[in-house]
Protein backbone atom coordinates (compact mmCIF):
# COMPACT_ATOMS: atom_id res chain seq x y z
CA UNK A 1 0.00 0.00 0.00
CA UNK A 2 2.59 2.35 -0.83
CA UNK A 3 2.53 5.69 -2.45
CA UNK A 4 -1.77 5.16 -2.29
CA UNK A 5 -1.15 8.34 -0.02
CA UNK A 6 -1.35 10.84 -3.06
CA UNK A 7 -4.78 9.28 -4.02
CA UNK A 8 -5.95 9.27 -1.15
CA UNK A 9 -5.10 13.11 -0.21
CA UNK A 10 -6.66 13.97 -4.04
CA UNK A 11 -9.84 12.20 -2.70
CA UNK A 12 -9.80 14.18 0.30
CA UNK A 13 -9.31 17.63 -1.33
CA UNK A 14 -12.40 16.69 -3.24
CA UNK A 15 -14.59 16.16 -0.62
CA UNK A 16 -13.66 19.42 1.57
CA UNK A 17 -14.43 21.06 -1.82
CA UNK A 18 -17.18 19.93 -1.99
CA UNK A 19 -18.72 20.21 1.57
CA UNK A 20 -17.23 23.39 1.53
CA UNK A 21 -20.04 23.99 -1.42
CA UNK A 22 -22.97 22.60 0.36
CA UNK A 23 -25.36 25.36 1.35
CA UNK A 24 -28.34 25.62 3.67
CA UNK A 25 -30.36 25.56 0.46
CA UNK A 26 -30.32 22.24 -0.72
CA UNK A 27 -34.07 21.61 -1.06
CA UNK A 28 -34.63 24.37 -2.74
CA UNK A 29 -36.02 23.10 -6.06
CA UNK A 30 -35.52 26.60 -8.39
CA UNK A 31 -31.64 26.59 -7.36
CA UNK A 32 -29.65 24.19 -9.18
CA UNK A 33 -26.07 24.80 -7.47
CA UNK A 34 -26.35 21.64 -5.52
CA UNK A 35 -27.08 19.85 -8.76
CA UNK A 36 -23.98 20.91 -10.65
CA UNK A 37 -21.61 20.85 -7.45
CA UNK A 38 -22.58 16.84 -7.30
CA UNK A 39 -21.79 15.97 -10.74
CA UNK A 40 -18.44 17.83 -10.52
CA UNK A 41 -17.97 16.07 -7.84
CA UNK A 42 -18.50 12.56 -9.50
CA UNK A 43 -16.33 13.62 -12.15
CA UNK A 44 -13.85 14.43 -9.51
CA UNK A 45 -14.62 10.93 -8.29
CA UNK A 46 -14.26 9.15 -11.16
CA UNK A 47 -10.61 10.91 -11.74
CA UNK A 48 -9.57 9.56 -8.47
CA UNK A 49 -11.04 5.71 -9.39
CA UNK A 50 -8.89 5.78 -12.71
CA UNK A 51 -6.16 6.74 -10.55
CA UNK A 52 -6.44 3.65 -8.15
CA UNK A 53 -7.31 1.77 -11.09
CA UNK A 54 -3.80 2.10 -12.25
CA UNK A 55 -2.05 2.03 -8.77
CA UNK A 56 -3.75 -1.41 -8.46
CA UNK A 57 -2.61 -2.37 -11.89
CA UNK A 58 1.06 -1.35 -11.17
CA UNK A 59 0.94 -3.71 -8.46
CA UNK A 60 -0.08 -6.40 -9.84
CA UNK A 61 2.18 -6.23 -13.47
CA UNK A 62 5.32 -7.51 -10.90
CA UNK A 63 4.22 -10.54 -9.36
CA UNK A 64 7.47 -11.80 -6.69
CA UNK A 65 5.16 -13.40 -4.38
CA UNK A 66 1.73 -14.85 -5.23
CA UNK A 67 0.61 -15.42 -1.78
CA UNK A 68 1.48 -11.27 -0.86
CA UNK A 69 -0.46 -10.86 -3.79
CA UNK A 70 -3.74 -12.79 -2.82
CA UNK A 71 -3.25 -11.13 0.60
CA UNK A 72 -2.80 -7.75 -1.51
CA UNK A 73 -5.80 -8.82 -3.00
CA UNK A 74 -8.26 -9.75 -0.25
CA UNK A 75 -7.12 -6.07 1.20
CA UNK A 76 -7.95 -4.02 -1.56
CA UNK A 77 -11.14 -6.06 -1.79
CA UNK A 78 -12.41 -5.45 1.69
CA UNK A 79 -11.42 -1.65 1.65
CA UNK A 80 -12.93 -0.86 -2.17
CA UNK A 81 -17.07 -1.39 -2.52
CA UNK A 82 -17.48 0.56 -5.95
CA UNK A 83 -18.17 -1.95 -8.41
CA UNK A 84 -16.03 -1.15 -11.28
CA UNK A 85 -13.29 -1.39 -9.12
CA UNK A 86 -14.52 -4.64 -7.69
CA UNK A 87 -14.70 -5.72 -11.46
CA UNK A 88 -11.39 -4.88 -11.56
CA UNK A 89 -9.98 -6.63 -8.86
CA UNK A 90 -11.93 -9.82 -9.97
CA UNK A 91 -9.83 -9.95 -12.95
CA UNK A 92 -6.82 -10.02 -11.06
CA UNK A 93 -7.75 -12.94 -9.65
CA UNK A 94 -7.26 -15.61 -13.38
CA UNK A 95 -4.05 -13.52 -13.80
CA UNK A 96 -2.83 -14.74 -10.51
CA UNK A 97 -4.09 -18.20 -10.86
CA UNK A 98 -2.28 -18.28 -14.15
CA UNK A 99 1.04 -17.17 -12.42
CA UNK A 100 0.26 -19.71 -9.79
CA UNK A 101 0.39 -22.63 -12.59
CA UNK A 102 3.92 -21.25 -13.73
CA UNK A 103 5.35 -21.56 -10.07
CA UNK A 104 3.56 -25.43 -9.38
CA UNK A 105 5.74 -26.00 -13.08
CA UNK A 106 8.78 -24.49 -11.67
CA UNK A 107 8.27 -27.06 -8.27
CA UNK A 108 7.39 -29.64 -10.31
CA UNK A 109 10.35 -29.00 -12.20
CA UNK A 110 12.68 -28.84 -9.08
CA UNK A 111 11.29 -31.79 -7.49
CA UNK A 112 12.16 -34.26 -11.15
CA UNK A 113 15.41 -32.34 -10.84
CA UNK A 114 16.54 -33.52 -7.22
CA UNK A 115 14.31 -36.15 -6.28
CA UNK A 116 16.34 -38.80 -6.39
CA UNK A 117 19.43 -36.57 -4.69
CA UNK A 118 17.43 -33.73 -2.47
CA UNK A 119 19.17 -30.90 -0.72
CA UNK A 120 19.66 -31.82 2.72
CA UNK A 121 19.63 -29.24 5.70
CA UNK A 122 22.41 -29.57 7.53
CA UNK A 123 22.75 -32.07 10.93
CA UNK A 124 19.35 -33.94 9.31
CA UNK A 125 20.11 -37.48 8.65
CA UNK A 126 19.15 -38.30 4.93
CA UNK A 127 15.79 -39.71 5.57
CA UNK A 128 14.21 -37.07 7.52
CA UNK A 129 16.13 -34.06 5.56
CA UNK A 130 14.30 -35.80 2.19
CA UNK A 131 11.01 -35.42 3.98
CA UNK A 132 12.04 -31.95 5.05
CA UNK A 133 12.71 -31.06 2.17
CA UNK A 134 9.29 -32.42 0.04
CA UNK A 135 7.15 -31.02 2.51
CA UNK A 136 9.01 -27.49 2.08
CA UNK A 137 7.89 -28.36 -1.87
CA UNK A 138 4.39 -29.02 -0.79
CA UNK A 139 3.98 -25.56 1.41
CA UNK A 140 5.16 -23.78 -1.73
CA UNK A 141 2.63 -25.64 -3.69
CA UNK A 142 -0.38 -25.33 -1.13
CA UNK A 143 -0.32 -22.69 0.67
CA UNK A 144 -1.60 -20.19 -2.08
CA UNK A 145 -4.10 -22.71 -3.39
CA UNK A 146 -5.36 -22.53 -0.32
CA UNK A 147 -6.42 -18.18 -0.48
CA UNK A 148 -7.86 -18.25 -4.16
CA UNK A 149 -11.60 -18.36 -4.42
CA UNK A 150 -13.18 -21.74 -4.53
CA UNK A 151 -15.19 -20.84 -7.46
CA UNK A 152 -11.89 -19.93 -9.68
CA UNK A 153 -11.29 -23.70 -8.89
CA UNK A 154 -13.89 -25.14 -10.71
CA UNK A 155 -13.88 -23.26 -13.84
CA UNK A 156 -13.01 -25.51 -17.39
CA UNK A 157 -9.95 -23.04 -17.60
CA UNK A 158 -8.08 -24.29 -14.24
CA UNK A 159 -9.08 -28.15 -14.87
CA UNK A 160 -7.18 -28.30 -18.08
CA UNK A 161 -3.72 -29.09 -16.49
CA UNK A 162 -5.02 -31.64 -14.57
CA UNK A 163 -6.96 -33.01 -17.72
CA UNK A 164 -3.53 -33.86 -19.60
Amino acid sequence: MEDIQPIVDNFNVYVNSFKGKITKALLDYQDDTFDRDFVEFNVDVSKVELNLTQYIDRNFQNIVNIEDSLRLLRKFKSILHRENLQAGLEQKFPYLFQQYSRLIAKIEEEYQKKRLNPPIVRNLPIVSGSITWSRHLFHRASTPMEQFPRYLLRTSDSNKKTAK
